[in-house]
């Protein structure tokens, strides 16, 4: 058993919580993202997200309810295709991961971004002894690559 099933108390508990979260991102599009999502973010420019939801649906494709092909009476069918990630709005900057190190510095390390930790992790290797800013000891860094399976 892998430390990822783990997490789950049974098949049918994994299931569940899979086919729910999918539900729950199909319901989910720019630029109406659902607030109450964890992965949710108000910033400047308006809500954002890195569609997590859609990570954790790809870890377990089997437990989704997907048919390829749906009968719809009639001798009529239907092919369903999963809606597709969304491209990022005509308005939107490039990504910047120096930006984002930035922005989460002020929170805890559970709550940085994976490209955060990188950014942290890379210039404590290529700086060592050079803290410029108050941050979390590298361990912590490591400890929280770890948790995340990294």
């Amino acid at each position: 058993m892998s430390n990822e099933d783990a997490l789950w108390a049974s098949d049918p508990e994994r299931r569940l919580v899979v086919r729910a979260v999918a539900k729950f991102s199909d319901d989910c599009s720019a630029p109406d993202l659902t607030p109450s999502c964890p992965f949710y973010e108000l910033t400047s420019t308006g809500p954002i997200c890195a569609e997590q939801c859609r990570d954790l649906m790809e870890r377990y494709p089997a437990d989704l309810i997907r048919p390829d092909h749906a009968f719809l009476g009639n001798a009529l069918g239907a092919v369903r295709r999963p809606r597709a990630r969304h491209g990022p709005d005509k308005t939107d900057r490039a990504f910047d991961a120096r930006e984002r190190h930035l922005s989460d510095g002020k929170k805890p390390l559970t709550r940085w971004w994976m490209t955060s930790l990188l950014v942290e992790l890379l210039e404590r290797v290529t700086n060592p002894g050079e803290n410029t800013r108050d941050a979390a000891p590298t361990e912590s860094l490591l400890r929280e690559l770890s948790h995340r399976g990294h």
